[in-house]
């Protein structure tokens, strides 16, 4: 395989000497994660990037075990979701009815709560006045 060289680094050329592409490939193999390859025609491959040390592997590589646990907890919430949106869908119309006529009613009491509260404050004033 001939390497060129630009600006002091080794660069592989894009052809093989078939002619034919090589494919750019990253591996996320244990040994070698997140490692750029060019894939030769015969499953021949030269690595684009120099061998990490072993402190990167291990940051990679436990980086790449929190991403899968973090999406598996969104599926399983998302699932979540799905199966609450079934169940308020499956409601019976009539419980949501009920449901705003207990707040128009609430609402209601509040209003009138409130209403008594002003008469029995203006209650409280005239008398304090008339002491």
């Amino acid at each position: 395989m001939h390497h060129w060289n630009i600006n002091g680094s080794q660069f592989v050329p894009p052809r093989c000497y078939c002619g034919r592409l090589r494919e750019l490939r990253t591996s996320w193999t244990d040994k070698n994660p997140a490692r750029g390859l060019r894939m030769q025609f015969l499953k021949f491959f030269l690595w684009l990037d120099p061998q990490m040390c072993p402190r990167s592997k291990e940051v990679i590589l436990r980086l790449l075990r929190h991403i899968e646990e973090v999406e598996m907890e969104l599926d399983l919430l998302l699932e979540q979701k799905r199966e609450l949106e079934e169940k308020v869908n499956k409601m019976p119309k009539v419980e949501n009815d009920r449901i705003i006529e207990f707040e128009d009613s609430k609402v209601e009491h509040m209003t009138n709560l409130e209403e008594k509260v002003v008469q029995l404050s203006l209650m409280n004033k005239k008398l304090k006045e008339e002491i």
